[in-house]
């Protein structure tokens, strides 16, 4: 197989290069190695140092509602509907949480099988209150209705915060799956842990998620008119034990086999760029006014990584 070096820049706190997403991928067609010289740099959001390499091709990565900026990476992965030919990928955030999640999802708990009304109504597991007021609003008012289990650190109502989500999730017919805010294609495991524990999952985030889920197996409240009437289509479903059985056994994607599909797409773009030659796979403008711009964004990274540093310093 191929020999390539690889690198990883402004990852998030615990990832390992060794042994993630991307590089087990790679290592299903290449021989990879790990490296601080790499001729394919992996980049994402936590730090701006990636533009300190010239030689690498760069490959951009986020689950965040950012859209990626062309001029500084010549390919990219991210959660938005976007064409830019050859450039980029559409990575679903939730494929990195990994095939054991993505199976209890696709198979519902085994509730798909074997629907079940299970005694308690519904829960409510979040441990950020940095989100849109949309999800606390929600979950005060359905709340007011019918009493909504809070397990996690976040407007706690059951005295301590869970340890393990989808397993308290499971004795209840409901959850509220509200991801942060809404953005097309910001579909993450909030909804897909939903599903796993066997619930009907109470969404609010992709405009679009409509595009991935099976509208007949969740309720999207985007189409209510507001927070009142989500709240009493909720309390509907409910009182009609034959109507919430049926969504329970209904696949939870709109196409066959997605996860597959969408799995074999990213490795298909990976190898894409690297079974090319290095100097025939770079995209972003190398010229005088992409050097220009990077010499623009590197001011900006000095002082971002200033910022970091003092930030860090106050922290200890």
């Amino acid at each position: 197989m191929k020999e390539i070096k690889a690198g990883f820049c402004g990852f998030w706190k615990g990832f390992n290069p060794e042994d993630n997403f991307f590089t087990n991928a790679l290592r299903r067609h290449y021989n990879v190695t790990i490296s601080d010289d790499p001729d394919y740099l992996f980049c994402s959001v936590f730090s701006n140092k990636f533009v300190y390499n010239k030689k690498a091709v760069r490959i951009f990565y986020t689950g965040e509602c950012q859209t990626p900026d062309m001029n500084l990476f010549d390919y990219a992965l991210g959660i938005d509907y976007l064409k830019l030919g050859d450039r980029y990928c559409r990575l679903p955030h939730y494929l990195l949480y990994g095939d054991r999640l993505l199976r209890m999802a696709v198979e519902r708990g085994g509730m798909i099988r074997s629907p079940e009304y299970k005694d308690k109504f519904c829960s409510f597991v979040y441990s950020n209150p940095d989100a849109d007021p949309v999800r606390e609003e929600f979950f005060r008012k359905l709340d007011s209705k019918h009493r909504v289990d809070s397990g996690g650190r976040c407007m706690n109502n059951t005295g301590a915060a869970v340890k393990n989500k989808i397993s308290f999730e499971r004795g209840y017919r409901f959850s509220i799956a509200f991801e942060n805010c809404s953005y097309p294609g910001y579909i993450t495991e909030k909804v897909i842990q939903s599903f796993a524990a066997g619930t009907v999952p109470v969404y609010w985030g992709d405009p679009e998620a409509d595009k991935t889920l099976n509208s007949d197996a969740y309720i999207n409240i985007k189409g209510c008119g507001s927070v009142d009437e989500a709240v009493e289509r909720v309390l509907e479903i409910d009182k009609d034990k034959d109507r919430y059985l049926t969504m329970l056994s209904q696949q939870i994607f709109c196409v066959e086999d997605l996860i597959k599909k969408q799995t074999d797409e990213y490795e298909a773009f990976l190898v894409s760029i690297i079974d090319r030659p290095k100097e025939e796979a770079f995209r972003r403008n190398r010229g005088t006014r992409g050097r220009n711009y990077e010499k623009f964004f590197e001011r900006y990274a000095g002082i971002d990584e200033g910022l970091r540093s003092v930030k860090r310093l106050i922290r200890r």
